[in-house]
């Protein structure tokens, strides 16, 4: 397992940065982009930019079974809390909406996950998953992933910061 820096919101912000600026000379391209060049490219630079060390199994799962569903990442931090990350390309949208109902209406992964990730890269979605049906959602565009990118810390970083918020989120998401 490689040994990767410990990221702060600092650090990560300056991340996220380059990020963005590799994706800004990639705009004219990104319909182009396969779903593997767009996790490659920019989702496991964000995971990375949010202290989330990629090398590490216990950290973060590539394609790992979970209820039936096959997210794309298996993220669960140092106090088991999981997050599960969808990506999907930017011309795949509706998937995403159908992959969203498919996670939503399950009482196992609303019980188990706490956040559900939904991105393009251009567009992300975060829920916070109720216990019962439900989910509290903050959208967050391509434009904003550095202007809001506190609240994306909050939301998926591997921090404490992260974890209260999702502890926090997963305890007031809407129930019916």
């Amino acid at each position: 397992m490689k040994k990767t820096e410990v990221v702060n919101r600092i650090n990560g912000l300056q991340k996220m940065k380059e990020i963005m600026d590799r994706y800004q000379k990639k705009q004219p391209y990104i319909n182009e982009l396969s779903e593997q060049d767009l996790k490659t490219k920019f989702v496991v630079p964000m995971l990375q930019a949010l202290n989330w060390n990629i090398y590490d199994f216990r950290e973060v799962i590539e394609q790992k079974n979970f209820y039936g569903f096959l997210p794309d990442f298996i993220l669960t931090d140092d106090h088991g809390k999981i997050i599960l990350v969808e990506v999907k390309p930017p011309y795949a949208y509706i998937q995403l909406e159908k992959d969203l109902k498919k996670y939503r209406d399950d009482s196992n992964v609303r019980k188990e996950a706490t956040v559900l990730l939904l991105t393009t890269f251009e567009n992300s979605e975060i829920y916070a998953l109720g216990k019962k049906k439900g989910a509290r959602k903050i959208k967050i565009s391509c434009e904003e992933y550095i202007s809001k990118f506190d609240k994306l810390w909050d939301y998926l970083s591997n921090s404490e910061e992260g974890f209260k918020t999702r502890t926090y989120q997963k305890a007031w998401a809407p129930r019916s």
